[in-house]
């Protein structure tokens, strides 16, 4: 639905499956090193990589989200970034919280008028 693709994710392989049905075109071990995870994503794409959306945000994670990306992309993390953007990237804390005074608008909206209407049609799908 958003268009992005590859989507390429670490996790648990427990959960590749699910990852796989909600849209994810690849799914790696997160415990693989830095270096293991780097060449697989090469191998996966030889696009740019411009979005990386971190949902762990440890510093570990940032680390390595920013390094794969390339000059131009964007990294977005959910807790406060500990890494500096360089090489005309950009780092970005986001969060889904309703009553944040940047969030109420878009997220009221969201939540009020389409939220349900996107699950029933099966575009997007709830955490178990």
């Amino acid at each position: 639905m958003s268009g992005l693709s590859p989507i390429i994710t670490t996790a648990s392989l427990k959960h590749t499956e699910h990852l796989k049905a909600i849209g994810a075109t690849n799914v790696l071990d997160r415990n693989l090193s830095f270096e293991i995870i780097s060449q697989k994503v090469k191998e996966i794409t030889k696009l740019p990589i411009l979005h990386v959306a971190d949902a762990i945000s440890l510093p570990t994670t940032q680390e390595m989200g920013l390094a794969l990306l390339a000059s131009g992309g964007h990294l977005a993390v959910v807790l406060n970034p500990t890494v500096e953007a360089s090489d005309g990237k950009t780092v970005m804390w986001v969060s889904g919280v309703l009553r944040a005074p940047n969030n109420i608008e878009f997220l009221e909206d969201l939540y009020q008028n389409k939220a349900s209407a996107l699950v029933e049609k099966g575009a997007i799908r709830v955490s178990p």
